[in-house]
């Protein structure tokens, strides 16, 4: 075993080229060097345990150093790492400047030279990190399902999403990016802010939305964001049922729970006729309606 660590070091006048071997990389005036420690070899066994379980530890207390400094230091850390882990479809370009960013957001903990504390900015557009971002999505949720086909047995025309308030809308946006396996979506509090492009026009989920009306609102209004999901659903053939219960954000009452479930149950990828084209069953809640 060799240890090594990397820290981000910034150059603040010229320095001369280092040794290939300790900086491994630089971006901008901020250098990344490699320390090796040789000697790990030859410490103790129980020392070298030591060793490795105190860097298991930094590995798995670093996250909070983000989340001290900046409330959205561990969500934006989170955000570029999973970029970085599912480049597939990410515009080349793009893709070099949120790795020069997400190196340096590490380097500092955030996005504020660790020295002079002065914020730095990305290079990159909010356009390009959004159309990373959705490859991003669209990667992850298929080696996902994959892995759920081949490793748990699951029927591929029985693949779901539902989720609340981030993950409702994340719901919303995947019925459009991916309807071309997801056989429904149930979102709570959820749907899409602004309406996604629809990955296939062989296919729409059916959707099922939950939101508590007027007062499901943090930041947007659910009620808006489910009624954008819903009308852009109807108007490219898909079966919609709305459901406003009133009971504010991610408030859905058990019955909606249990209705929202059936509704999954009941579409299968492509199910043909549509099993409530005569109507919602008679033990769904009163609130529930076809768009």
């Amino acid at each position: 075993m060799r240890a090594a660590f990397l820290f981000g070091v910034t150059f603040l006048c010229a320095a001369p080229a280092a040794d290939n071997q300790t900086m491994v990389d630089r971006v901008g005036s901020t250098g990344f060097v490699q320390l090796a420690s040789p000697s790990f070899q030859k410490l103790p066994l129980k020392e070298q345990a030591l060793a490795y379980w105190l860097t298991q530890a930094s590995i798995a207390v670093d996250p909070i150093i983000y989340d001290q400094n900046s409330i959205w230091g561990l969500r934006q850390k989170r955000l570029m790492e999973e970029i970085l882990r599912h480049p597939a479809g990410v515009d080349p370009l793009a893709l070099g400047k949120i790795a020069d960013f997400t190196k340096l957001f590490w380097a500092n903990r955030g996005n504020h030279n660790d020295t002079t504390a002065q914020k730095f900015l990305p290079e990159f557009s909010f356009e390009e990190l959004h159309a990373a971002a959705t490859a991003a999505m669209r990667c992850l949720i298929v080696r996902a399902a994959a892995c759920a086909v081949r490793d748990q047995g699951i029927d591929p025309h029985r693949i779901y999403s539902t989720g609340c308030s981030a993950g409702g809308l994340q719901s919303g946006c995947m019925a459009a990016l991916r309807s071309g396996y997801l056989a429904a979506v149930v979102p709570n509090s959820g749907g899409e802010i602004t309406q996604e492009p629809i990955e296939t026009s062989g296919h729409v989920p059916a959707i099922m939305t939950m939101h508590g009306g007027q007062s499901d609102m943090v930041v947007v209004s659910f009620a808006t964001t489910s009624a954008t999901l819903d009308s852009q659903m109807k108007a490219a053939g898909g079966f919609t049922v709305d459901c406003n219960h009133g009971g504010g954000h991610c408030q859905a009452p058990a019955a909606l729970y249990t209705a929202g479930w059936e509704f999954m149950k009941a579409h299968p990828f492509g199910v043909e006729p549509e099993p409530y084209s005569s109507g919602l069953p008679s033990d769904f809640p009163t609130y529930c309606a076809k768009y």
